[in-house]
């Protein structure tokens, strides 16, 4: 038992030291607010997706690369186990600045497929390097 609440303290504590440190990644999930971040902070933005569908999220045009960069992009699943069918999840873009300015990240919820087809769903963010 006492283990186990050391092990669960250690965790917890570790946690918060890494929320304090100053290059964190920032999460965006609102498309109607301006993301402002320092050079150096990388960021990351957050949106409903749901691969089963054969939808995903794409950027329209790379953004301007003196201002920001695609990092990594990842698809994480709901936490539920086991899955239920059709369960949607989540994408997660990672972007570095490059340098102050400003510029617009616009993405495409489409099938990649479907090439003459519009995108169900488009978000645009605004991106102000400081």
């Amino acid at each position: 038992m006492n283990k186990t609440i050391v092990a669960v303290l250690g965790t917890v504590a570790l946690f918060g030291l890494a929320a304090c440190d100053s290059k964190s990644t920032t999460s965006f999930t609102d498309p109607g607010k301006p993301i402002v971040v320092d050079a150096g902070q990388q960021f990351t933005i957050s949106l409903d997706a749901n691969h089963t569908t054969g939808y995903s999220w794409e950027l329209a045009h790379p953004p301007d690369g003196k201002v920001a960069a695609l990092v990594s992009t990842i698809y994480v699943f709901p936490g539920t186990k086991p899955l239920p069918p059709g369960a949607g999840g989540t994408e997660v873009w990672t972007f570095a600045p490059a340098g102050k300015g400003e510029t617009r990240l616009t993405l495409n919820y489409r099938r990649p497929w479907e090439t003459n087809v519009a995108p169900i769903r488009t978000s645009t963010f605004t991106v102000a390097v400081r």
